[in-house]
């Protein structure tokens, strides 16, 4: 009447199968992502190098079109990185849910034997047989809430984060302070006694002018005109 041997393997859940399924359209996406990548970082040197020649024959306005034109590839090429790092986060997270899976599985199995102990234990060891599942059921529940905890490679501590920022601010400043030039004690010049010093002049240096605040691309531009001209 009851089949007990010869059972047919059992298929994979949908649910292992969807997850599959989400991982592998996941890498797909992140593949297109990197060609395209690629192609916008070879279309940003190629409004480099047409920006170059362009300063070369003088045409201003073609030169800060090309510069415009790359810094729009250059953000492109940011944002699809962001959203190949957030792809990739989202991969390592189905892939932990997937061996979820599996140990959830085994775990039933570990069940279904606990329930043929139960079946061949006796009146006399009905004791026994309770401490023994109490201890299986701790096991357990340990098992699950460690299962249920993040994993420590996905955890970034924050507060070391900004100790490594303020060490980096630390540094600059001190590297600024140290590139000032600290002006040389004036000599005072030595006087004939025969000669009158004559009354000092205050000399003025001419004010500096109002700092401007440059555009991006006329910088760009500017700097690039400076490395053509060495």
């Amino acid at each position: 009447m009851f089949k007990l041997f010869g059972k047919p393997k059992a298929a994979p859940s949908s649910n292992t199968s969807s997850t599959t399924d989400a991982i592998r359209k996941l890498r797909d996406t992140m593949e297109m992502l990197e060609k395209r990548e690629n192609f916008l970082m070879k279309k940003a040197e190629n409004e480099l190098s047409q920006a170059r020649k362009f300063t070369k024959e003088k045409n201003k306005r073609a030169a800060l079109m090309c510069l415009k034109r790359k810094k729009k590839y250059e953000e492109q090429v940011s944002r699809a990185s962001d959203t190949r790092m957030a792809l990739e986060q989202q991969v390592m997270a189905l892939e932990g849910a997937n061996v979820n899976v599996e140990v959830v599985q085994a775990m039933k199995g570990g069940s279904q034997a606990l329930k043929s102990a139960h079946a061949q234990l006796n009146v006399d060891k009905v004791d026994n047989l309770m401490d023994d599942i109490r201890e299986e059921m701790d096991k357990s529940e340990e098992i699950s809430q460690a299962i249920a905890q993040p994993l420590g490679s996905d955890m970034i501590d924050e507060d070391e984060l900004n100790a490594e920022l303020e060490q980096l601010e630390q540094e600059e400043m001190d590297n600024q302070l140290l590139d000032i030039k600290m002006p040389s004690p004036a000599v005072p010049a030595q006087r004939h006694p025969s000669i009158s010093a004559a009354p000092a002049v205050p000399s003025r240096q001419p004010a500096r002018a109002v700092a401007v605040e440059e555009d991006p691309d006329e910088r760009e531009l500017r700097e690039l005109e400076a490395s053509m001209a060495m």
